[in-house]
């Protein structure tokens, strides 16, 4: 068997070079052929044993055309017949190279005449593996018909397992088509294919991919096959099923195409008929069959001087469907769902010193929150159930839900931005840049409040609609930036004003007021609004030092900030998004940063402290304290890192409690080969209340770890903790995992496999659900994997 090229057969190739050529001998002879391309030839030993017959010996290396080469130890050439002969005498096997292929030999005769050959006992290094045979013999003009054919990524001297058949084709384009293939780890045969398809010189080509099948204690059998579809170079789709006996069937498709790095398209779509999945229903919810589908889909591109533009580049993104819980439920994942779906078509220009967009912008979220009924609704809803259940549901036997979910939905149709980078005013010494966008929009928000109780099957007691807000307006904004620093000594005070014009069509309420902003009704609904914020920095000289070597450099810098945004009525103005929200702020703050190095160690030790004039009940929330104060908390941030390893602190404290408002401790370790990573997140309980957070978790933990146990098996193991025991900082007395994987791998010489667990938590229609999942994977380098799962679910309360 022969190596290929990306077009014809690599000894093709040399068959149809080889009769145009000229013929030259390094050293003692110069000859020329007619029917050959150029030839140079170099050896130890040449002989000249009749006129139309040579023989090199010795590290002969012929050069054909500069791109292909040919090496051995014993060759002949026969002009009289047009036959080249090449044999291994001194073991070095005969040795075939391009740039993309090595093809090795025992013996190898070309017949430039009638433009046939054979190999015998030959082997090719082909993309990811290596194929042998006993003898390959030439077919037609490109074609070669392979016997005892044996392919394997191994390439150790017995292969840990291999693919073999009787006979096999070499196709042209460059794959291998064998029939009656038989599978072997070492010796042992395992099982028998009908037929193979492999590519061997690197391009794709269209064939089912490797199969995958599973085991679930709950769904039964399970199978995953896809098939790939090369429709051209750049262009190519996967289509697959993933089938689970009691669980249903997904179909999905992959299609990509790209035309150049700047300019591709790619589109996903699935639909699942799931079975044993909660389905709302007439009023209930019933495990039943559902139907779900998600597409999505981008496309980019980059046009070049359009317009004065230095490039203008468009994006377009389609995403919608029924929710995207199908991969979540059929392919295991680990991952969060996101429900929002974003649809949108961008173009944006970027000029010498501006960025100018346009864009459709739409998306759609849900958001839920289950949470414990008061006294009222469990009254409300026992009335509405079975006299039985009535009786379990108000002596807490029964666990009842309500289920809040916000749905908001924003549509940009259309929208534009004008963006500017500083410019410098020469005879003021400003520096100015500006904000400037307007739009059409589209807003609804609705609340809708779903009452759960848990018996045989899950009931939808009631289902309550509240508009929330709806709104279609059109609005404007600009917003400048002027800054300019004046030097004082070894000071350095920078002042800063930020002007904002807004503009809207229409406001919710039509009593406002006109303290501390210029405000007037505008056309038939509207309104226009006029305001700056300024602030004001103190930089003081840094304090350094460092040492005679320079390995070791402290320095220290304080600074005091002033941030001012003027205080006025704003509850009759429509906040859709972070541009339209303005939350007044008065505060002066005192910060102190302090940066070392040691050697190989860098560390930060920042720390700010503000004083807020404006009530709590005023300012974003995210800035409050537990209680009300004018002291804003006390911010630290410490941060050490090095060639092994990684610390950092960020929290915030209380004065007027003395405590931890919030808490982040991050840490990583990274001694060769060990790995561990570690993340903690603290939130107080009062902070959580004062500051409206929708987590009512106070703390959250993240854990991760890699362990090699020997030269080729490493332990990995990924968590999620968490624990509602809302008391002080540290307490995980009642921690509980949410997420876990463990999972131990093997790495052999040509092939790998694991065994692990997984376990993850989630809710589905207020119904806590876990799944818990014992893995085993097989892979075979160059083919894929095929994976066995097992995985048992819990099963639903009966009803008494």
């Amino acid at each position: 068997m022969l190596v290929i090229q990306r077009k014809i057969s690599l000894l093709g190739f040399i068959f149809f070079i080889a009769g145009w050529c000229e013929f030259v001998v390094c050293g003692a002879m110069n000859y020329t052929l007619s029917t050959i391309k150029t030839l140079h030839v170099e050896s130890s030993v040449q002989r000249i044993v009749r006129p139309d017959f040579f023989v090199f010996e010795g590290a002969v290396h012929i050069l054909v055309d500069d791109r292909l080469s040919l090496s051995a130890d014993y060759v002949e050439l026969d002009k009289l017949k047009g036959t080249l002969v090449a044999e291994n005498r001194r073991g070095s096997p005969v040795c075939l190279e391009n740039k993309d292929f090595i093809f090795l030999s025992e013996r190898l005769v070309l017949d430039f005449v009638n433009k046939t050959g054979y190999a015998e006992h030959m082997s090719i290094k082909a993309d990811e593996g290596y194929i042998c045979a006993e003898r390959a013999q030439k077919l037609d003009e490109e074609d070669w018909a392979l016997d005892r054919v044996m392919y394997s990524p191994c390439d150790a001297h017995c292969p840990h397992w291999h693919f073999q058949a009787r006979r096999a084709v070499l196709r042209r384009g460059g794959f291998i088509r064998a029939s009656n293939i038989v599978f072997r780890i070492g010796q042992l045969p395992i099982f028998m294919m009908p037929g193979i398809v492999l590519p061997i010189q690197g391009a794709s080509k269209s064939g089912f991919l490797i199969p995958k099948f599973s085991y679930d204690c709950a769904f039964g059998f399970g199978l995953k096959q896809d098939y790939y579809w090369h429709i051209n170079r750049h262009c190519d789709t996967t289509i697959g099923i993933d089938w689970r006996e009691r669980r249903g069937i997904v179909f999905s498709d992959e299609f990509r195409w790209a035309r150049d790095p700047d300019s591709f398209t790619k589109a996903n779509w699935w639909y699942a008929v799931a079975r044993n999945s909660f389905v709302p229903r007439r009023g209930h919810v019933l495990q039943a069959t559902d139907h779900r589908y998600w597409f999505t889909g981008s496309d980019f591109r980059n046009v070049d001087n359009v317009w004065g533009a230095e490039k203008i580049a468009t994006l377009s993104r389609i995403d919608f469907g029924t929710d995207k819980r199908i991969g979540y439920s059929f392919f295991n994942s680990l991952d969060d769902v996101d429900d929002t779906f974003n649809n949108s078509f961008i173009v944006r220009s970027f000029y010498p010193h501006d960025i100018v967009e346009a864009k459709v912008d739409a998306s759609k979220t849900g958001v839920k929150l289950f949470m414990d009924l008061t006294a009222e609704e469990r009254l409300n809803v026992a009335s509405l159930l079975p006299l039985d259940q009535h009786d379990a549901l108000l002596s807490g036997a029964a666990q009842a839900k309500k289920e809040r979910e916000d749905q908001v939905s924003i549509a940009y149709i259309p929208h534009f931005e004008w963006n500017s980078l500083y410019k410098k005013i020469d005879y003021l010494g400003i520096r100015y840049r500006h904000d400037l966008f307007f739009d059409h929009i589209l807003y609804k928000q609705e609340e809708l409040e779903k009452f759960y109780v848990q018996a045989q099957h899950i009931y939808a007691a009631d289902q309550t609609l509240l508009s929330f807000d709806k709104i279609n307006l059109l609005r404007a904004c600009y917003k400048g930036s002027m800054y300019r620093p004046f030097f004082w000594g070894n000071h350095v005070i920078t002042c800063a004003v930020h002007p904002h014009m807004q503009f809207r069509s229409q406001v919710a309420q039509d009593d406002y007021f006109h303290k501390n902003v210029i405000e007037q009704r505008l056309f038939a609904k509207g309104a226009y609004r006029f305001f700056c914020d300024y602030a004001t920095e103190i930089a003081f000289p840094e304090v350094s030092g460092e040492n005679e070597t320079f390995d070791v450099h402290y320095s220290l810098q304080p600074l005091i900030t002033w941030s001012y945004i003027p205080k006025f009525y704003q509850k009759h103005w429509f906040c859709i998004d972070r541009r339209d929200r303005v939350f007044p702020k008065n505060e002066v703050a005192l910060s102190v940063r302090n940066n070392f190095s040691h050697h190989d160690m860098d560390g930060d030790i920042s720390l700010t402290q503000g004083v807020e004039f404006y009530k709590q009940d005023d300012i974003f929330y995210g800035r409050r304290g537990a209680e009300d104060s004018i002291v804003l908390p006390l911010q630290v941030h410490c941060a050490v890192q090095g060639e092994q390893g990684h610390v950092s602190c960020a929290q915030e404290y209380d004065w007027k409690t003395k405590s931890i408002l919030q808490s982040e401790i991050a840490a990583s370790i990274m001694i060769k080969p060990f790995r561990f990573g570690m993340e903690y997140v603290f939130q107080n309980t009062s902070a959580q209340k004062q500051r409206d957070l929708l987590s009512n978790i106070p703390h959250f933990l993240t854990l991760n770890f890699m362990l090699p146990c020997s030269r080729h098996t490493t332990l990995y193991y990924d968590s999620q903790f968490y624990s509602e025991h809302k008391q002080h900082f540290g307490d995980l007395s009642s921690i509980r995992p949410l997420l876990q994987r463990v999972r131990l791998d093997y790495s052999g010489h040509c092939w790998g496999a694991y065994i692990g667990f997984e376990h993850k938590k989630y809710r589905e229609y207020g119904v806590d659900r876990s799944e818990k999942v014992f893995v085993f994977s097989l892979r075979l380098d160059s083919l894929g994997s095929f994976a066995k799962k097992f995985k048992g679910l819990p099963l639903l309360k009966q009803s008494e």
